[in-house]
């Protein structure tokens, strides 16, 4: 929880005009506690509801109106949603406020060492961050000599501000008056007992029962407890992006570390059919971390304990997964050997598409030729691997083992005005061992006669015929 602290200038008129400030300035009557003449009600240390007159009489009990110097105005805003869990109506809320008020002006009292300070004070809830006025008089009654002295200025200590250790590093202090405040609110605000977190950019998903102030009080925390404790305010510390001195790398290896322990835990608890361990936090740094303005994270709180049903046991596997899926910074898991392979696969095939081809063209066609026949391939380039075999298939010549088939021949021969092409004389090895005789008629109907094997004690050759 933060609480903002201020000291304001008085307006012109003195505490009179600070106390109509207080109580009229910008009613709504919809939203505020207000009287039955329409403002809000003011209170002091020992009454409830003052009006005005009744407030100048407590800063003032001489009578005389005090001066806008004479007048210190400070100003408390608790962060938004704060209050939420100060009462159930209205009422309880504010009396809940009245009464931290009154708590944080006794220390005040303590660390400026007087018996007793006059003020009264208003509480504002016509904006989205409520806050308390208090109107304080400089004039108050030493606790040593026990005469009226005037309070110059509020000390420092009070105050936020910052500080220089021995170390000479720079540090923000938020002073006693809002540490006072916090401490006595949260004490009056219901216990709470469960926290769901909802972080989807970190893949964070927790619904998990917390020990109590009171559980606190009664007993003290087991290992495992104050293990789920850490764990659940890394994840709120993540969620609501205050990692304070880690930086944001070391919080999500912490996270993940405290995850795979909580998710042992959680296992044994399982196992033996017990719900899992509550975990263990201070009330106040719990307060400190459950108000978040970050985007797209949701942070509820509850004062009512946790079903058995609704409660998550935590699985290392899927948290461990969606951390890793949620840190911007981590690089993807290399692919395996198969996926690598069809990956490049599909490129080296589109470059064979093109280049076989246009090999097979320029082995059989001329440059002229050769140039057509490329562009014609570039840009009707198959898709598929079936596609480039069948335009492979396409483009191939016929196999080069003659001219002429057997049947094309016999077409030349019958036509008669064909001159048949000279057959080329066979080597003396094959003639030996495969001697072909032909012969002419009178109608040109050559007749191709079957070999006529001669005896040899070579191996006779099988090779196709002509």
């Amino acid at each position: 929880m933060k609480v903002y602290v201020g000291v304001q200038s008085t307006p012109q008129g003195g505490a009179s005009s600070l106390s109509k400030y207080i109580a009229k300035s910008k009613v709504d009557s919809e939203r505020e506690q207000v009287t039955e003449s329409g403002v809000r009600p003011l209170f002091s240390a020992h009454q409830d509801r003052l009006t005005l007159k009744e407030a100048d009489q407590t800063l003032n009990p001489t009578g005389r109106e005090l001066e806008k110097e004479e007048v210190i105005h400070v100003v408390i805003s608790p962060e938004p949603g704060s209050l939420d869990r100060a009462g159930d109506d209205p009422s309880e809320k504010y009396k809940a406020v009245r009464e931290t008020i009154r708590a944080t002006i006794r220390v005040i009292e303590r660390v400026l060492n007087v018996k007793s300070l006059l003020w009264i004070a208003g509480f504002h809830e016509n904006t989205k961050t409520p806050h308390v006025h208090v109107a304080v008089s400089r004039w108050a009654l030493d606790a040593v000599t026990q005469k009226l002295r005037y309070i110059k200025h509020l000390p420092k200590s009070l105050l936020p501000h910052n500080t220089e250790d021995a170390g000479g590093e720079r540090r923000f202090l938020v002073g006693k008056i809002a540490e006072v405040f916090i401490s006595s609110l949260v004490h009056k605000l219901k216990p709470i007992r469960s926290v769901q977190i909802i972080d989807p950019l970190h893949g964070i998903d927790i619904n998990r029962s917390v020990a109590s102030r009171y559980a606190q009080m009664l007993s003290a925390p087991t290992p495992e407890q104050i293990t789920v404790g850490k764990w659940l305010e890394s994840a709120l510390m993540i969620a609501s992006g205050k990692t304070g001195e880690l930086n944001r790398d070391e919080l999500l290896r912490q996270y993940s570390e405290l995850t795979s322990e909580v998710a042992r835990i959680d296992a044994l608890s399982h196992a033996d059919g017990t719900r899992p361990p509550t975990a263990y936090i201070a009330v106040e740094r719990l307060e400190g971390l459950i108000n978040t303005k970050a985007a797209d994270v949701q942070i509820t709180v509850s004062a009512t304990p946790l079903r058995a049903e609704d409660e998550k046991y935590v699985s290392v596997a899927t948290e461990q997964t969606q951390i890793a899926q949620a840190n911007p910074e981590t690089k993807p898991e290399p692919l395996p050997e198969e996926a690598k392979l069809a990956h490049v696969e599909q490129p080296s095939q589109k470059q064979i598409t093109v280049m076989q081809p246009e090999k097979l063209v320029n082995n059989r066609e001329g440059k002229q030729e050769s140039q057509e026949r490329r562009q014609d391939v570039h840009s009707q380039t198959p898709k598929t691997r079936e596609a480039v075999k069948a335009a492979a298939v396409k483009i191939e010549g016929p196999p080069p083992v003659g001219k002429f088939t057997l049947l094309d021949l016999r077409n030349h021969i019958q036509q008669g005005n064909v001159v048949l092409p000279t057959r080329e004389p066979l080597s003396p090895a094959i003639a030996q061992t495969r001697p072909v005789a032909i012969t002419k008629t009178d109608n040109d109907d050559s007749k191709v006669s079957t070999p006529v094997p001669e005896p040899s004690t070579r191996p006779a050759f099988h090779g196709s015929r002509i």
